[in-house]
């Protein structure tokens, strides 16, 4: 009985496993007040359809976003050999952990390999 405990809590509750990761990332899209945007952010996890970034821009859920990365913690996005990947998502889930930082969930509709 133990055993079946420990083995749910540790079971990945979603249906795609994440990697857990520090990239860095270039995102673009509307922010909040309807006006584009262009920054810098961290990719802190990432699957087969989501991702999750932290950045400094004000986002609302359901806005479409365009996320530049490199599997790489090595620095920018520069000339480094791991992959580039460029993806289009749709923001499900906002979270803002303390003021002038937003944590964003999104929900992967196209990407490509660079």
């Amino acid at each position: 009985m133990i055993e079946s405990l420990i083995e749910t809590k540790n079971r990945e509750r979603r249906a795609k496993p994440r990697i857990d990761c520090s990239y860095p990332a270039i995102v673009q899209g509307l922010d909040a007040r309807g006006h584009k945007f262009r920054t810098s952010a961290t990719l802190t996890n990432l699957s087969a359809n989501g991702l999750h970034i932290v950045f400094t821009s004000d986002v609302q859920p359901e806005t479409n976003l365009f996320v530049l990365f490199r599997c790489s913690k090595t620095g920018p996005l520069g000339t480094q050999k791991a992959p580039l990947i460029a993806v289009e998502g749709r923001v499900i889930r906002s979270e803002r952990p303390t003021p002038g930082l937003q944590r964003l969930a999104l929900k992967i509709t196209h990407n490509r390999f660079l």
